[in-house]
């Protein structure tokens, strides 16, 4: 939706949130955690998608993916504890945090 000026709402189609898209997970270091989180980002990615309208081509989606496994191994192989990871993205950019 679109304000117009003169105080009308002009209807654009689609409705875009205002708001990022912010998801974060727990991970203990077992087994199987990088595997879990890439698959976390996937489904991320597929939200992105669907209600941001996000156009994300494969090489971003393998590039993202690929991100995502190295820090969650960085974090898997040099903490003392269990680590977190978050995702925050928006129809322009992902950003990536592990801690």
């Amino acid at each position: 939706m679109i304000d117009d000026p003169g105080g009308a709402v002009i209807p654009t189609g689609v409705d875009i949130p205002v708001e990022p898209l912010r998801r974060a997970a727990h991970y203990t270091g077992e087994p199987g955690c990088i595997a879990d989180a890439r698959s976390f980002a996937a489904l991320f990615l597929d939200q992105l998608r669907n209600e941001w309208c996000a156009e994300i081509g494969r090489r971003s989606e393998e590039a993202l993916l690929l991100v995502v496994s190295e820090l969650v191994t960085n974090a898997d192989r040099h903490s003392q504890g269990p680590y977190i990871l978050e995702l925050e993205g928006t129809d322009g950019a992902v950003s990536v945090c592990v801690y």
